[in-house]
């Protein structure tokens, strides 16, 4: 899936990352961002997901700061 979804995998796969969540960060019906979280092979499970959810309304004012 990797390779077929980052333009970057040979770059991603030579650093040994094989595993990847990627979260959109919402803010009032639209997406600000994404959070992107990258290990090595087998590292995150579907709790790692759904932690990682939890965490994403914390990235809302960062994001929008100018």
């Amino acid at each position: 899936d990797i390779q077929r979804h980052f333009a970057d995998h040979e770059l991603i796969l030579s650093l040994g990352l094989e595993s990847i969540i990627n979260v959109p960060v919402r803010w009032r019906g639209g997406v600000l961002g994404t959070m992107n979280l990258l290990h090595g092979p087998g590292y995150f499970s579907a709790t790692s997901v759904d932690v990682a959810r939890l965490l994403t309304p914390y990235l809302v004012a960062p994001l929008l700061q100018d």
